[in-house]
């Protein structure tokens, strides 16, 4: 397990530069947005002491393209050089897991905290009332 790191909020892990090397767009696409959530993720949630820091470097760059991904319609399904056709798909599901990006992120992180995240456990609390002897009444003839 890699100790805790001190991380700055306001100074992300990752570069415009870097996370364009693995996720291509527009040079015009700003990208801030994508890396600021990226980081507060890696901030709040990852930096646990479970990842070490160039882990948390790589799971940043990877949230990045991934977010970066999802705000242009998803991943390309398909690609055609006659006629220039993309086809872009994202699935229902939004989360990590509905791009390539997402799923390195996830595949990256130590902690299982993104993949958690990806598929969350459902779960629900009853809490029974007072006495349930006064209200319940078998339907049935007793001896």
């Amino acid at each position: 397990m890699a100790a805790k790191t001190t991380l700055d909020p306001s100074t992300p892990l990752v570069t415009d530069a870097e996370v364009r090397a693995v996720y291509p767009c527009p040079a015009t696409k700003d990208l801030t947005p994508y890396i600021n959530t990226a980081h507060l993720i890696v901030c709040e949630d990852l930096n646990t002491g479970e990842n070490s820091i160039e882990r948390l470097t790589q799971i940043e760059l990877y949230l990045s393209a991934h977010y970066a991904c999802l705000s242009d319609g998803g991943q390309i399904q398909s690609h055609k050089v006659g006629d220039a056709t993309d086809t872009y798909a994202v699935s229902k599901d939004s989360g990590l897991g509905s791009t390539n990006y997402g799923q390195t992120a996830i595949g990256i992180d130590n902690s299982g905290k993104l993949a958690e995240m990806a598929n969350p456990t459902k779960k629900a609390r009853f809490v029974l009332v007072g006495d349930p002897t006064s209200w319940w009444r078998p339907s049935w003839p007793q001896e």
